[in-house]
């Protein structure tokens, strides 16, 4: 009863001083094993044969007199040197709190009634609402400590920090053994949902490749020393149960996931890298210009090779040497090792990221793209040109940084060449460059990037390339016109960017030398009948260029406006180009021919009128720019030989019914009858419709409308052959039509003197005054205006009046 009583005590002074170290958060203290053991000497037993194992079997014993721990609370961790023995009593061992420990799982949990000896208790004490006090423990016999585990004294020794003694209170050993690694696995899976039964647990769920090596894992800092440079630990575990992934945990032998620290292959990469790094410091010793050239090439074209082979491997590989020495032995290498260097280098950076931001970092640039210059031979250029194409392809820093490092005049100088076909693969890779830059995430403007490129002459070699792909795409095969049909978009994708830039890139875009290239290629395409789509995109960048009319009179002197005219007739050929570049020819003429006369003529005098007429005729949606242009020819005498040979009279009557353009229609037939006052009488007064399209004007326009008109209405009035043509026709009912808007008071006085002065313009050009005062009672409507309130007005009625008397 001492014994028991001592045990007690033992036992709740203990768990008092364990609450109290909690509640302060101190370190847990060691437990005293010799107390559960009668202060007797732990003897190891030694390993003992696998038959020897079976024959055993564990002693029963009574319930622990223990007060059992509280499940929520979090079990302190054991210090290395408290490495727990194993003993054959499990009822003895403290059980886990199986809500502790976390895993994702699709499935939904359910307790099972295979829940061990000590999590039952644990559950009965926390419902009960208090628990009675366990019966006191007999005293046990010693018994000697067995290391006997299940994993052996080399599994022991490896994992000093791991507590693979069961767990709960089963009695048998298998039971604890998988359940306490199912624990120590699911410790190395951060932020998982907790699991109540691991019967049930899909091996599929666990995202294995997520696995750490670091900090406090339980695996002690050797163990994760020893694998520090090794991240992929996950995707090896994740391979080694990719064959069970129907299983439940349980059934997954646990030998067979750790063996992965044993696994062959494993092992070998380490073992592989470091060799492999060995070698690089090795091949680097004899770039020195000290060694002889053969041995200098070998070492590098060995070292490529090395690289080429272990693509993946390069970032261990070069680790322990970095990218620097690299640079520094190209900077000060001699021509002959130029290449092979060049190639080492592209070979290092090929689809590594990291690899790239760290030779863009330690200077990279400055010392490679020396290289371009056109004194080195042009096996060096192209190496060049696909180390900027590898540094700029993935990372986004790298190629921010090659433009820092004023890139930019190195892809154009790429470009520069008299040769196409022997440099195409260079051009292309030019190409490709300034296109990747308009295509750079970047917080700075695109106009920007076009400024920079204006200024080293970029648009010259671009205009200049342009027309050189499209020569070779006429008696290229099929392999190269594909390939140059590609770069050809993207050229003309690249001059669309140009061309919406500010007035400092358009006025670059047309200077001579570029504005030739690029009208040389409009009239490649269009007299060997290339793709539409190529005279599409050129025709939208004249048009965008068009748009500052300050570098206007540049373009008409490189040549524009013939090239719209030929473009108008090729579009009337080819019934695919009839929407487009038709609509941007209107637009780009209409850009030019607006206020200058001296394109108005030349556009006129190369033929476009004819289209600007079948456009009008035919409705087309670009219609209002088409008559915009059209009207203003009318008022520009050097053009009225043209328009005589298109019947523009007869168009410009037909406008009088839109009332869209019936203002801008009369301004031109006036400004044409001042100056060809009889010939156009003529015409207009030839048809009946076209005096019906006059009055109409005056009739069926609403009284806001008349208000611009009235002023043209009068001049043309003012025309005696015209005026005596209106009042002499009786089905006009010109007059009668005038004494209507006379009496409508809403009219200002402009509007109310020009329509008296119409009567008086009738009245005087008609062939036989008084029968046209008598049939319109002129005398009587006379009357009421000589006692109207405007002056003006009463003085032209009474004029007319005497005029009328005295007949």
């Amino acid at each position: 009863s001492s014994t028991t009583s001592s045990s007690s005590s033992s036992s709740s002074g203990l768990s008092s001083s364990t609450k109290k170290r909690e509640s302060k958060k101190l370190p847990p203290p060691v437990e005293s094993w010799d107390d559960d053991f009668d202060d007797k000497p732990i003897v190891k037993k030694k390993e003992s044969s696998s038959q020897d194992k079976a024959k055993k079997k564990p002693k029963k014993s009574s319930k622990s007199s223990e007060t059992p721990s509280d499940p929520t609370k979090k079990k302190k961790k054991r210090s290395r040197e408290e490495k727990p023995a194993v003993v054959d009593e499990w009822d003895q061992l403290e059980s886990p709190s199986p809500s502790k420990i976390k895993i994702n799982s699709p499935r939904t949990k359910t307790a099972t009634p295979s829940t061990s000896h000590g999590a039952s208790k644990l559950n009965n004490s926390k419902n009960s609402p208090k628990a009675a006090s366990p019966a006191p423990k007999p005293a046990a016999t010693p018994k000697k400590v067995e290391d006997d585990d299940g994993f052996g004294d080399d599994w022991d020794n490896a994992f000093p920090d791991v507590d693979f003694s069961p767990a709960g209170g089963s009695k048998s050993k298998t039971a604890p053994k998988n359940l306490n690694l199912s624990q120590e696995l699911a410790k190395k899976i951060p932020a998982l949902a907790p699991v109540d039964d691991w019967d049930e647990l899909d091996v599929g769920t666990i995202d294995l490749s997520k696995l750490k090596l670091s900090g406090d894992d339980g695996f002690g800092d050797e163990f994760d020393d020893g694998f520090d440079d090794f991240a992929d630990f996950g995707a090896i575990l994740q391979a080694k149960v990719s064959q069970n992934q129907t299983q439940a945990l349980d059934d997954v032998d646990e030998d067979a996931l750790f063996n992965v620290f044993d696994d062959d292959d494993f092992r070998s990469r380490a073992d592989q890298s470091e060799v492999m790094s060995e070698q690089i410091v090795k091949y680097l010793s004899l770039f020195d210009n000290s060694q002889p050239d053969a041995i200098a090439l070998t070492a590098i074209d060995e070292m490529a090779s090395l690289l080429r082979e272990h693509k993946t491997e390069k970032h261990r590989i070069i680790k322990g040497v970095g990218v620097l020495p690299f640079v520094e032995i190209i900077e000060g290498i001699n021509e002959k090792r130029i290449p092979h260097m060049l190639r080492l280098i592209n070979e290092l950076i090929d689809s590594n990221k990291e690899i790239q931001e760290n030779m863009s970092l330690v200077g990279g640039y400055p010392v490679i793209l020396q290289f371009c210059d056109h004194r080195y031979p042009i096996e060096v250029r192209f190496e060049v040109a696909k180390f900027v194409k590898h540094m700029t392809s993935s990372s986004s820093l790298s190629h921010q940084m090659f433009i820092a490092c004023r890139g930019l005049p190195v892809l154009i100088g790429f470009l520069d060449t008299n040769n196409y076909r022997d440099n195409s693969a260079l051009v292309h890779m030019a190409i490709d460059g300034i296109q990747s830059v308009f295509q750079l995430h970047s917080p700075t403007p695109k106009n920007d990037f076009c400024r920079l490129f204006a200024k080293c002459n970029a648009l010259n070699y671009i205009c200049k390339s342009l027309f050189q792909l499209l020569q070779s795409s006429l008696t290229s095969s099929p392999t190269s016109h594909f390939d140059n049909t590609v770069h050809i978009n993207k050229l003309l994708d690249i001059l669309l960017q140009f061309s919406n830039g500010d007035h400092f890139v358009k006025s670059h875009f047309v200077e001579t030398n570029p504005m030739s290239h690029f009208l040389k290629s409009i009239n490649l395409i269009s007299s060997n009948n290339l793709s539409a789509n190529f005279l599409v995109k050129l025709v939208k960048c004249l048009k965008f260029v068009s748009s500052d009319a300050s570098i206007l009179g540049a373009i008409q002197k490189a040549g524009v406006i013939p090239i719209i005219i030929q473009l108008f007739d090729l579009c009337d050929k080819i019934p695919e180009l009839e929407t487009e570049p038709r609509n941007s020819l209107l637009q780009l003429l209409h850009n030019l021919t607006r206020i200058d006369q001296s394109r108005q003529e030349e556009a006129a005098r190369g033929g476009v009128i004819p289209h600007l007429i079948n456009t009008i005729v035919t409705n087309n949606p670009l219609k209002q720019l088409a008559l915009e242009i059209f009207m203003d020819f009318g008022h520009v005498a050097g053009i009225r030989q043209y328009l005589w040979q298109h019947d523009a009279i007869e168009r410009y009557l037909e406008q009088l019914s839109d009332w869209n353009w019936a203002a801008s229609a009369l301004d031109a037939l006036i400004s044409w009858l001042d100056d060809e006052g009889a010939a156009v009488e003529q015409v207009i007064i030839g048809k009946e419709v076209n005096l019906k399209r006059v009055a109409h004007l005056l009739s069926e326009s609403s009284n806001v409308m008349l208000v611009g008109l009235v002023e043209s209405l009068l001049r043309l009035f003012g025309f005696s052959s015209i005026a005596s043509a209106l009042g002499s026709n009786e089905r006009l009912r010109i007059t009668p039509v005038i004494f209507e808007r006379l009496s409508f008071n809403g009219h200002n006085a402009v509007v109310r003197v020009d329509l008296v002065k119409m009567l008086v313009c009738l009245f005087e050009s008609h062939p036989n005054p008084r029968q046209f005062a008598i049939d319109y009672q002129l005398e009587q409507r006379l009357l009421p205006l000589t006692r109207d309130k405007l002056v003006i007005i009463q003085g032209l009625a009474s004029r007319l009046l005497d005029s009328i008397r005295s007949l």
